[in-house]
């Protein structure tokens, strides 16, 4: 399932929710993950800015997502069945990637 919206409009709070009842009341596994989370690192856009153009540096701009972090990502959901898979965190607050947490 997806979910798309505008910045501030309760994507996170929603999909939060709706873990909660497919868990809870349907017991599957289900994970959240968002596009966020598929951010090139700080040093990736520290050097595509100094290479291409300098607004790479800012996360969001087209260009700033690993796609093939999240090609990779979603072949692995397919063959895994979500038995057991790494999730990839991008943390705002320090403008990179959280080291990869293990769903159980």
């Amino acid at each position: 399932m997806g979910l798309a919206g505008g910045q501030g409009t309760g994507k996170t709070t929603i999909s939060s929710l709706i873990r909660i009842i497919l868990t809870k009341y349907f017991k599957l596994n289900v994970f959240r993950i968002s596009i966020d989370d598929f951010y090139k690192t700080k040093r990736e856009r520290i050097n595509l800015s100094k290479k291409v153009h300098p607004m790479l540096i800012t996360r969001g701009v087209p260009g700033t997502h690993d796609i093939n972090m999240m090609l990779s990502f979603f072949r692995k959901t397919k063959i895994k069945k979500f038995k057991r898979l790494k999730l990839p965190t991008f943390n705002k607050a320090i403008d990179d990637r959280f080291k990869k947490k293990e769903l159980v």
